[in-house]
């Protein structure tokens, strides 16, 4: 089944629909908040898997989304440490070290 642009849209309402549920919910708020009080700086990404199946299909293909949600409300910022760097280059994993990170 290949996705059109209103079913693309569907799916893009949904993952809207679930950032605002995320966002909105006092008990993970209560529970971020938490773990920021305990000195550490997070954000939340969640990944929802969608199988999608024509109603009264008969072959069992089912097509599936990848889509991200984030509720996260400010721009997010990825710090790596050395001892990740070092454990991504002893996976043969190229690690870009300029400060700034890779042009946008």
């Amino acid at each position: 089944m290949e996705i059109d642009d209103k079913l693309k849209a569907l799916i893009k309402n949904l993952g809207a629909a679930i950032n605002e549920a995320i966002s909105n919910s006092e008990e993970i708020g209560k529970s971020l908040d938490k773990i920021r009080a305990n000195g550490f700086d997070l954000f939340l990404m969640l990944e929802a898997t969608v199988g999608l199946q024509k109603k009264g299909a008969k072959s069992g293909k089912v097509t599936t989304v990848i889509q991200s949600v984030s509720p996260a409300k400010e721009s997010l910022k990825f710090e790596i440490s050395a001892d990740d760097k070092d454990f991504l280059r002893s996976m043969k994993i190229k690690v870009d070290d300029r400060e700034d990170g890779p042009p946008d």
